[in-house]
């Protein structure tokens, strides 16, 4: 199965890094680095085994937990060579030696949209730049945003305002 050079996949408890030639490297404590920023990516094809604490924080909105059903339903129809997943971009990587666990704090996931307090502009997840990046709308179709330094994602219009308005609550509240 063709799988993202240098990505990480997690398969049932385990996680595994994306070598030259499609293979999958499992890590080890030894490859955990706490500052380096990483993409992990969850296939679809084990959705039944997914830990539960990470499908809360990679899935953690509505149109996520929509686009990974899609997935699933499709990947379940469709043979490819393609390993199809959810990704999410974490960092801090911890080894917990006493139940022998990864642990990752997530930065963002896969088309997850925020609005920076600071600049009161909407980011979007980027697992190119590794965070989130200006998210730059289209003059001819405004229902796509395009990452400000990525390549095109499609985020209808709708949607994009139900993530802002969930945002502005969690943050009134």
């Amino acid at each position: 199965m063709k799988c993202n050079l240098d990505e990480i996949y997690s398969i049932n408890d385990n996680y595994y890094r994306c070598l030259s030639n499609d293979i999958l490297l499992k890590i080890n404590n030894k490859h955990c680095t706490f500052d380096e920023k990483v993409v992990i990516n969850y296939p679809t094809m084990f959705s039944n085994s997914m830990d539960e604490d990470v499908y809360r924080q990679v899935l953690n909105s509505e149109i996520l937990q929509e686009k990974y059903s899609l997935k699933v339903s499709s990947t379940q129809k469709i043979k490819s060579n393609v390993i199809h997943s959810i990704h999410g971009v974490f960092t801090n990587c911890t080894y917990d030696q006493d139940v022998k666990v990864f642990n990752y704090d997530l930065i963002c996931a896969e088309d997850q949209i925020m609005v920076n307090i600071t600049t009161k502009i909407i980011e979007i997840c980027s697992k190119m730049d590794y965070g989130f990046v200006q998210c730059i709308a289209e003059d001819t179709n405004p229902d796509k945003c395009n990452p400000s330094s990525s390549t095109r994602i499609v985020l209808p219009i709708i949607k994009l305002l139900v993530s802002i308005l969930s945002l502005c609550f969690i943050f009134i509240y």
